[in-house]
């Protein structure tokens, strides 16, 4: 049991997961050092941290009349999450900067966009869930909404530039982090069961449709394991079937360049049901090179808010829906376009067009090869035409007309 202390002695009651103590903590508009710890006994150990000033910090727009939570620099942190980090390194505020750089907070006002930050709990489990919306000013009732669904050990704040492509075409996006992953509540990378995942996602959509009040189609854009949760959903939710009218897959990560053995299954079951939060040796998120864009890898390596956390249950649940996909056929309810990059080492993209040859079908599916793209294609060199591909593919099923 940790009791975290600041240096002018106010203690953080509320925090999530602390794998180990040695960490720099980062909270969801704050920085912390760790300064020492004291050995109480009993188990209980105090920590003294630092607070570093957040670079940045969230402005709420004027248009926006519902009361919405508004970060400042003396904004009190209701939740803590945990990253690998030397805490006898000391950074200043220009160093923080460099090193948060795809994940910044602020509002790129110079190029007219905003940003609002939200919470919401789960209803599977009342997990704090943190989420960005991009509102687009000025226009009352858009034509249809984008929703992200980020791939795993990511956050929803890498979406950004994508989000900003479809704001400068009149439509709002909306994105949050997965449970486990960026400043979302959870163990890093955890996923206890396909249910919590997709309560998750029905809480967010939930927030679209009653909170934020849109009625328009709202089309879900997925990447990597973030296809996961749409596939789940129609599998294993026939009869309440997600409240969107379209989906986009990208580079969906639900197999392997080489599928795992028989003796690899049961492996993943025994450990999975003994230890499931048992964090297994699986490396990649930080030597990967998921972009050809230098700029974009080395921030991602030095985004705070990246893990590289594979909890037992995790990859259980992935294995095992993956050879799920391998038998089953997925009916798809609403119009889908699957993308790929052909250069993807991650997840072959011939493996790919097979799954989507023999067990995907529906009334409007496309299937897009992006050749010189690897597995971020969204983030590749040449992200232009793959923004205005979806967009095209958006404008034609919904008959949008840009003004």
């Amino acid at each position: 049991m940790f009791i975290i202390e600041c240096m002018n002695g106010k203690i953080i009651q509320k925090y999530s997961h602390f794998p180990d103590e040695n960490e720099v903590l980062l909270l969801p508009c704050s920085y912390f050092e760790v300064l020492d710890k004291i050995d109480q006994g009993n188990g209980l150990r105090t920590i003294h941290i630092k607070q570093i000033q957040p670079p940045v910090l969230l402005i709420q727009p004027p248009f926006f009349t519902s009361p919405l939570p508004v970060e400042t620099a003396n904004t009190v942190p209701r939740h803590a999450s945990s990253t690998n980090i030397d805490p006898n390194v000391t950074w200043n505020n220009d160093q923080m900067k460099s090193k948060a750089e795809i994940n910044k907070n602020d509002l790129d006002k110079a190029d007219g966009h905003s940003e609002i930050r939200f919470e919401l709990k789960s209803s599977y489990d009342k997990l704090v869930l943190v989420g960005r919306y991009w509102p687009v000013p000025n226009v009352n009732k858009p034509n249809a909404v984008v929703l992200f669904v980020h791939g795993s050990g990511e956050h929803c704040q890498r979406y950004r530039h994508v989000a900003h492509f479809f704001n400068k075409h009149q439509i709002p996006c909306v994105a949050y982090d997965l449970r486990g992953n960026g400043l979302s509540g959870g163990q890093r990378g955890f996923m206890p069961n396909m249910d919590a995942l997709l309560d998750d996602l029905e809480c967010v959509i939930k927030y679209i449709r009653k909170d934020l009040d849109f009625t328009m189609p709202l089309i879900i854009y997925a990447h990597g394991t973030g296809c996961v949760n749409c596939l789940a959903h129609i599998l294993q939710r026939r009869k309440s079937r997600p409240d969107c009218q379209a989906m986009i897959l990208s580079t969906p990560s639900i197999c392997l360049k080489e599928r795992p053995t028989p003796l690899a299954f049961f492996a993943s079951r025994v450990v999975s049901s003994l230890i499931p939060r048992l964090p297994l040796l699986i490396s990649g998120n930080y030597t990967n090179e998921y972009t050809d864009d230098k700029e974009i890898v080395e921030a991602y390596r030095n985004d705070l808010l990246v893990h590289d956390k594979w909890p037992a249950q995790t990859i259980s649940l992935l294995l095992e829906f993956g050879k799920l996909l391998e038998t089953t056929v997925v009916q798809f309810p609403v119009p889908v376009t699957i993308q790929h990059g052909v250069d993807d080492n991650i997840t072959p993209i011939k493996m790919i067009q097979k799954w989507a040859q023999e067990r995907v079908k529906g009334d409007d599916v496309m299937f897009k090869s992006w050749p010189g793209h690897r597995h971020e294609i969204h983030n590749d060199m040449g992200r232009e035409d793959v923004f205005n591909y979806v967009l095209e593919w958006i404008e034609k099923r919904f008959k949008i007309e840009q003004h």
